[in-house]
């Protein structure tokens, strides 16, 4: 089945407070992705998985998937079958990429002038949760190269088949004429295809840096 959802960077980033839309818009995202990371450790998890995927079916804009796209860079391990109709949008990681670099470069300002020190400050905490850093196309290239303890190896094996197949898919409808409008898609395949990387590991003072090394 597909699902028809309007898409552009502004709805994309609603949720973070750093798109020009209506601040009751932007509140009501924030509002839904506050809620579903706090109650995520209390909620069976087939029972979140489904509701993920219930909200990416009715949805009508990118704006609420974004805010499904955050939840699972949060929990990874537990959401790969949520991330796995993520990744079968590329759309989704060309948005979400945007986002990330937007993330890294810019702080959020009070939303008006009527915004108080609490408002303020969870505004604060928020920029700073972990999974910000991350994005879509890095998720699919970590699932890829590596796993924790709470995921078997037949399993790990098991996700990077589908992200192959997904992968794949997009390279089949790539022209051979590399086109101007394929330009960006290309570049994501580039860097979230693991069996295109020479990866390098260098020691670090707090650990190790790996170098992807992408062709």
């Amino acid at each position: 089945n597909s699902y028809v959802q309007i898409s552009s960077s502004t709805l994309w980033n609603s949720y973070r407070g750093n798109s020009d839309v209506p601040y009751v818009f932007a509140s009501i995202l924030m509002a839904l992705e506050k809620y579903l990371l706090d109650t995520f450790e209390e909620t069976h998890l087939k029972v979140f998985e489904d509701n993920l995927l219930i909200i990416l079916k009715q949805s009508k804009s990118v704006a609420v998937s974004a805010v499904v796209a955050s939840i699972v860079l949060a929990h990874p391990d537990e959401l790969f079958n949520v991330a796995e109709v993520l990744f079968s949008t590329k759309e989704f990681f060309l948005l979400d990429h945007e986002r990330k670099i937007f993330d890294s470069t810019n702080i959020n300002v009070p939303m008006g002038l009527g915004t108080t020190q609490i408002h303020d400050e969870y505004r604060k905490n928020s920029d700073a949760l972990e999974h910000r850093k991350n994005d879509l196309e890095f998720q699919a290239l970590t699932y890829q190269y590596f796993r924790t303890r709470s995921v078997s190896e037949e399993e790990a094996d098991r996700r990077q088949k589908v992200i192959w197949n997904i992968i794949d898919s997009y390279y089949k409808k790539l022209s051979d004429e590399v086109k101007v409008e394929d330009k960006e898609l290309r570049l994501s395949l580039t860097r979230i295809d693991c069996r295109k990387m020479s990866p390098e590991v260098e020691e670090h003072e707090q650990g190790f840096i790996i170098n992807f090394n992408p062709e």
